[in-house]
């Protein structure tokens, strides 16, 4: 046999082996170029997992949990409904945080929620913070799969990557994946402010952006594990309370007034008023000061409160309390402070009348029933006398109102009627009436600062409409635990 031939029988054993071979490795290439096109299917249907929208089903209604990324991100972002969006910024790292809760009483207008609410039993969750928790639990199933699919996708070839594959999928994909997740907590905890900034757009820009006050304040949220709880229960809240539709049919130009009450010549209430009306919650047309400023009636309490109270063009309305005197009063009259006495006062367009108390004059303290009931009757009398009612009263005790409440009552006229006093802060509606307790601004004086550090220190801030029949739109309650308490802000929309 020829050499040759032989050269060419002998190889071709060795080219079916490498053709083998090579189809071998092809089909490798190919399956597990197969794999990873689906590892990569499955990674994004992880990711899509991770970041959908969740509705939990609880007592309020129905709320929606989203994590999205953003740059420059760390933002929560509510939803307000149609009066707009709440955004606080409140960590570094770009994952924005959506939260939209939609009230109970609300969800007959969507109806994809309601079937979701009404199917919601297995989601179903006592409050926000439970479902917030919840939401969390099962992002992080998620963020394993997506662990473990990334060590898929990361694994090289060669002849044992089926053993690198389970090693990279297994242990080396899912431990990057918590390293990077513990350093993105990290820095989020790090970074986590809690005094955010707050911003609001569409129509909820209108409304006090009270956590800036609160901040300048200096009077911080509790620190710790319990920041988001805090904050969820607040926003919570804050839905729970906006009347939509009441914000919604009465935007546009506010006369916005700050209530200040029963001081009692409390240095650190006259601090708090004072940064109230200079920050970021005006511009204010007015102050009205429903009495007991000083706590002695002595014309240097007046003085020490008008020194701290930087009111500069913003006009300052007063009735004197039971814990003024004649001296206090007439240094609040040299000072430029208007005190109501039966006159007719135009703020925007609003008409106000106010009546100090029957004691405000006298050196006696201990209120004077008869002297009330008297002040009440006259007061009646020169209400209606009015040709055009005033739409907003001024006393110090609510009962030398009570005659003027019952004939507005009586004849279905609009009226706000603020009074101090009792040193209880409440917004009441009765009828064609509100009832604004304007509280206490600082207890029963600077000596009680030390024996109770928890009494509550409380603003009111009162929003009206304009025009030619302006109305009380809504009120916002500030109230301050003492000196190291807790600060917290109600906003009570008046329909």
């Amino acid at each position: 046999m020829p050499n040759r031939f032989r050269k060419i029988v002998r190889a071709i054993p060795t080219g079916l082996l490498k053709q083998k071979t090579r189809l071998s490795k092809n089909r490798k290439i190919i399956f597990k170029g197969f794999l990873k096109v689906m590892i990569v299917v499955l990674l994004l249907f992880f990711w899509s997992r991770l970041t959908e929208p969740v509705t939990y089903h609880i007592t309020e209604g129905a709320l929606t949990y989203k994590l999205e990324q953003g740059w420059p991100g760390g933002q929560i972002q509510f939803s307000l409904g149609p009066a707009g969006m709440l955004y606080l910024s409140t960590h570094k790292t770009p994952v924005n945080l959506e939260m939209n809760l939609v009230l109970a009483s609300d969800l007959a207008d969507n109806q994809s929620l309601a079937k979701t609410w009404e199917e919601g039993v297995a989601k179903f969750k006592p409050d926000a913070i439970h479902a917030f928790y919840d939401f969390l639990w099962n992002r992080f199933i998620w963020v394993a799969l997506i662990g473990l699919a990334l060590g898929v996708i990361v694994t090289n070839g060669g002849d044992h990557w089926v053993r690198r594959l389970l090693k990279n999928a297994l242990y080396r994909g899912p431990l990057a994946l918590v390293l990077l997740a513990g350093i993105f907590l990290g820095v989020t905890y790090l970074t986590l402010d809690r005094t955010p900034e707050a911003r609001f757009t569409g129509l909820a820009k209108d409304l006090p952006t009270v956590i800036e006050a609160v901040k300048k304040m200096g009077s911080n949220y509790p620190v710790g594990k319990n920041v988001f709880r805090n904050v969820i229960d607040g926003l919570e809240n804050v839905s729970a309370q906006v009347d939509r539709q009441s914000i919604v049919t009465t935007s546009g130009p506010r006369t916005r007034i700050l209530v200040i009450s029963d001081i009692h010549d409390n240095i650190w209430g006259m601090r708090q008023a004072n940064d109230i009306l200079s920050g970021s919650l005006g511009p204010f047309s007015a102050v009205i000061i429903t009495g007991d400023i000083t706590n002695f009636g002595r014309a240097e309490e007046a003085n020490l409160f008008a020194d701290r109270l930087k009111a500069k063009k913003v006009p300052v309305y007063l009735v004197g309390g039971n814990h003024e005197d004649l001296s206090a009063i007439e240094t609040f009259r040299s000072l430029g402070y208007t005190v109501l006495q039966g006159q007719t006062i135009k703020i925007d367009d609003l008409s106000l009348v106010g009546e100090s108390d029957p004691l405000a004059t006298s050196y006696l303290i201990d209120s004077d029933q008869a002297a009330l009931i008297s002040a009440s009757d006259d007061f009646a009398l020169l209400w209606a006398s009015f040709e055009d009612q005033p739409q907003v009263i001024a006393v110090h005790d609510i009962r030398q109102a009570e005659g003027v409440i019952e004939l507005a009552k009586k004849q279905n006229q609009p009226l706000t009627v603020i009074f101090g006093h009792d040193h209880l802060a409440s917004v009441k509606k009765d009828q064609s009436v509100n009832l604004i307790g304007g509280g206490t601004g600082g207890a029963s004086g600077f000596d009680e600062i030390g024996r109770k550090p928890d009494t509550p220190y409380t603003y009111q801030i009162l929003d009206f409409s304009r025009g030619p029949a302006p109305i009380l739109l809504s009120v916002t309650t500030l109230s301050f635990e003492g000196l190291t308490g807790t600060s917290t802000a109600t906003y009570t929309p008046i329909n």
